[in-house]
C-alpha cells in the first residue's frame, strides 16, 4: 500500500511540474480600459482563450517550450510576443493595444469590396487555404471580414482581415481561427507571401468512423510535412523518417537573347547525401535548439508519400499529367543567416525560410496544431 501511495504521489508530482499557465489581462494603450473577448493565444497550437468583461484571461496546460503569444482585437493592431514556458510556472501579463491609426482603417474599409472582389476572393482561398484534396472539405466561414488591395499598375495584389479569418477543416477535424496580418501576391515574380497567427480546436467526431478518418487524415498530412522535416531533423533522424537532403547550387549565368544578354539563375544538384555538419549545428546559447544554416540551397525529397494527382495537373499548364505520382521533392532557400529549431519541431524566424516544391503545395487545409502526434 505504501508503495502504491508513493508511484501516485511521485507521478502526480511529474504531472503538475509539467503544467504551466499563463495569465494576465488586455487593456487599450490609450485609456487602460479593459477590452473584452480579445483574442489570446498561443500561435500553431489548441492553446486559445478570449478575455472576460474585465480584459482578464487564462491559458493553463501549457507544454514546455518556446511559443508565441498573440493577442488581437477588433480595431486595434495585432500584438506577438516571444514565451518559453519552461522557465516559469506561472507567467502574468499586463497587455496594451495600440489602436490601429483611423487612415489606415479607412484605407482597408473601401477595399473591402469592388468589381473583383469575388475574383480575388476565389485567388485568395486557392492559394492560402490550398487546392488539395483536403482543402475540398475546408470552408472559410466569414468571407466578408477579407478585403483587396488589387494594384495593378505595380502588379501587387494585397489582402487583409478586419476580423480573424474562421475555416472549418471537416478533412481533419479542426475549425482554425486565423489572425491574418498579410497576404501579398506580385504578378510579375508570381511569388505569394503571407503571414499569420492560427490557433486550432479540435471538433468533435459525429461518430467512431469519421474519428477514425480523421485520424488517419492527419497522419498523411503530417508524414512529409515541414513539422516532420525540423522534427526529423532535430533528433538527426532524417533517413530513418523518409528523408533524404541534398546541395543545390546556384549561379547566375548570362543567356543572349537576340542582340541582348540577359541574367538567368543556374542550377546545379549534386548528388551526394549532405551530411548533417554541412547544414546544422547544436545552438551555443541553448543546446536543445538545433540550428540550421546552409549556403546555396537544399532539395528535400520525402520518400514514403506520392505526390498528390492534383499538383501534378497544377504543374502541366494543359492541365494533363506529364508524368505519374513520383516522390515529394521541395527546395528550401535561407533569406536569414540561420533558423533556430524546437524539438517539437516549430521554428524561427519564420521568414527567414523559403519554400519551393511540393511544400509550397500544402497550405492551410494540411495544418496542425504543434501539440499534434502521430
Amino acid at each position: 500500500m505504501k508503495l502504491r501511495i508513493f508511484i501516485a504521489f511521485l507521478l502526480l508530482s511529474l504531472t503538475s511540474q509539467a503544467q504551466f499557465v499563463i495569465r494576465g489581462k488586455v487593456v487599450s494603450g490609450d485609456n487602460d480600459e479593459p477590452l473584452p473577448f480579445a483574442n489570446v493565444f498561443l500561435a500553431n497550437t489548441t492553446k486559445g482563450a478570449t478575455t472576460n468583461e474585465k480584459g482578464a484571461f487564462v491559458l493553463p496546460n501549457l507544454s514546455p517550450g518556446r511559443f508565441d503569444v498573440v493577442v488581437s482585437y477588433v480595431g486595434y493592431e495585432t500584438l506577438v510576443f516571444p514565451i518559453r514556458t519552461d522557465s516559469a510556472r506561472i507567467s502574468s501579463y499586463l497587455i496594451k493595444l495600440k489602436p490601429i491609426a483611423n487612415q489606415l482603417a479607412e484605407v482597408r474599409v473601401k477595399a473591402r469590396r469592388g468589381e473583383d472582389w469575388q475574383q480575388n476572393l476565389d485567388f485568395f482561398i486557392k492559394n492560402f487555404i490550398g487546392q488539395s484534396e483536403n482543402s475540398r472539405q475546408c470552408k472559410l466561414l466569414n468571407p466578408d471580414v477579407l478585403w483587396f488591395d488589387d494594384d495593378r499598375p505595380n502588379t501587387i495584389l494585397t489582402a487583409g482581415a478586419r476580423e480573424p479569418l474562421l475555416i472549418e477543416n471537416t478533412a481533419l477535424g479542426y475549425r482554425v481561427k486565423y489572425q491574418l496580418e498579410s497576404f501579398v501576391y506580385d504578378y510579375g515574380q508570381r511569388l505569394i507571401s503571407y503571414v499569420g497567427y492560427p490557433v486550432l480546436e479540435v471538433l468533435k467526431p459525429k461518430s467512431p468512423r469519421q474519428a477514425k478518418r480523421w485520424e488517419a487524415n492527419r497522419r498523411t498530412a503530417y508524414f512529409g510535412s515541414t513539422t516532420h522535416f525540423m522534427r526529423a531533423l532535430h533528433n538527426r533522424k532524417l533517413q530513418e523518417e523518409g528523408f533524404e537532403v541534398r546541395r543545390i547550387i546556384e549561379r547566375d549565368d548570362s543567356v543572349r537573347i537576340g542582340a541582348n544578354k540577359q541574367l538567368k539563375k543556374i542550377r546545379m544538384l549534386l548528388t551526394d547525401l549532405l551530411p548533417y555538419s554541412d547544414f546544422t549545428a547544436s545552438d551555443t546559447v541553448n543546446s536543445s535548439l538545433t540550428k540550421m544554416a546552409f549556403q546555396d540551397l537544399l532539395q528535400v525529397t520525402y520518400l514514403q508519400e506520392k505526390e498528390e494527382i492534383n499538383y501534378l495537373k497544377i504543374q502541366s499548364p494543359f492541365g494533363r499529367l506529364p508524368r505519374g505520382p513520383g516522390p515529394q521533392v521541395s527546395i528550401m532557400r535561407l533569406v536569414k543567416p540561420y533558423i533556430l529549431v524546437e524539438p517539437n519541431g516549430h521554428y524561427y524566424e519564420p521568414l527567414g525560410l523559403f519554400f519551393e516544391g511540393y511544400l509550397t503545395w500544402e497550405k492551410i487545409a494540411e495544418l496542425l496544431p504543434l501539440e499534434y502526434e502521430p
